[in-house]
């Protein structure tokens, strides 16, 4: 088959994907990424495009199964019996892809960062975590910086963390983290993805909710507390109530001043030297400044 044949029909299967309620906008976005590489190769690959066609087929197949049986992102937990076929099906067709991948047998990296991105998505489908993490971070390391593959490197280490460090507590909801030090340094590695995902478009909102979060279960309220306040400032709506809630629950409490205890405590403190003084001014020209330093 022609490969602009194999392009054409590529733009087709995305173009219906997006039809079905329940393939996500990040799927959708994410998918774009894929193309865009693959279309942009100088030495176009006619065995990458049939690949990638094969695999939005297998997405257009699992959707299609789940409209049949009226099932949605809303009832899907409470239906997940009559959703299991479907899941098995695209399980199925997900590791027939995956064998086909042959990342080793690849050399060129115009083409190695499709196929890693590809795979990335494959291995996310079938809960592979570790796997997804592998081939993100290759792609990364080949010079793919779009956004929102730096989002899903960091949404996975953070899903990783959780896997091997934390219980989840079904009664508390919650997970209880066992080893604290290994968990909290893959959330600092999480917000490293985070962070190169900011890019100034609208889904900063949600890349610095994220970054809040993994911050916050890391310990590092500071930083957690500056990404919450972005996300006050720009999210609309529950999320921006939530992200204030947040920032309220890491402020610390203020004492109160007018109690014997506090005035003893506060009574026994140093006098401020003019040195400390002159430090804490050091730069400052407006209050903003200032506040900046203070926190």
């Amino acid at each position: 088959m022609d490969w602009h044949l194999e392009d054409i029909g590529s733009y087709e299967r995305l173009e219906r994907l997006k039809g079905y309620p329940t393939h996500s906008h990040f799927c959708r976005d994410f998918y774009r990424v894929i193309h865009r590489r693959i279309i942009a190769l100088k030495d176009p690959h006619e065995a990458l495009s049939r690949l990638f066609n094969d695999f939005l087929e297998s997405q257009i197949h699992y959707h299609e199964g789940l409209e049949r049986r009226q099932i949605s992102d809303e009832n899907f937990d409470e239906r997940l019996t009559e959703a299991v076929p479907v899941l098995t099906r695209r399980m199925a067709a997900v590791k027939r892809l995956l064998e086909r991948m042959d990342v080793a047998g690849e050399a060129q990296v115009d083409r190695l960062i499709p196929l890693r991105l590809m795979r990335a998505e494959c291995h996310y489908q079938i809960n592979e975590t570790e796997q997804v993490i592998e081939d993100l971070e290759a792609a990364h390391s080949l010079g793919c910086h779009e956004s929102i593959v730096q989002f899903a490197l960091g949404y996975n280490v953070y899903a990783a963390a959780l896997e091997e460090c934390a219980d989840y507590d079904p009664e508390q909801n919650l997970f209880r983290v066992r080893d604290f030090e290994r968990f909290q340094e893959a959330c600092f590695r999480a917000a490293r993805s985070f962070e190169r995902a900011l890019s100034g478009s609208s889904f900063d909102v949600q890349i610095f909710w994220w970054l809040g979060m993994v911050l916050e279960a890391a310990g590092d309220h500071r930083r957690a507390h500056s990404a919450y306040r972005q996300v006050s400032a720009t999210a609309p709506g529950a999320i921006q109530e939530e992200a204030r809630r947040r920032i309220a629950r890491l402020l610390p409490a203020v004492p109160d001043a007018s109690g014997q205890e506090e005035q003893s405590r506060l009574a026994e403190l140093p006098a401020i030297t003019e040195r400390e003084s002159d430090s804490l001014l050091e730069g400052v020209e407006t209050v903003g400044d200032l506040l900046k330093k203070i926190e």
